[in-house]
């Protein structure tokens, strides 16, 4: 038997470290999906779907170009771990700030 034998698809669960990095993966991805939709389904401003979906396409296109290239650049982990502090950090900034802006006090 070779070493391509025994690998399988219950390998991911016989492994213990297999089996951690499946799950942490696995809610990664179901995270960041959900967060995904969640935005691209606030950010409709228009009433008219086909120029929602237009807009969400017109931002998308560009970040896509911009993905490869900066994975090229700096490499996916390096550039995964970056987006995950950053979107961490600002939902949770995002908490921070009120909802509705201090009274200013003009005139004293």
């Amino acid at each position: 038997k070779t070493i391509d034998e025994d690998i399988n698809i219950w390998t991911l669960v016989k492994e213990k470290e297999m089996l951690k990095r499946l799950v942490i993966l696995s809610l990664n991805w179901i995270v960041i999906t959900l967060s995904f939709y969640g935005l691209s389904l606030s950010s409709a401003r228009d009433e008219n779907l086909f120029v929602n979906v237009a807009s969400m396409a017109a931002v998308e296109m560009p970040a896509y170009i911009l993905c490869v290239l900066i994975i090229k650049l700096c490499g996916r982990r390096t550039l995964l771990i970056f987006c995950q502090c950053l979107g961490g950090l600002s939902c949770i900034s995002a908490g921070l700030v009120p909802p509705t802006p201090p009274p200013t006090h003009k005139g004293r």
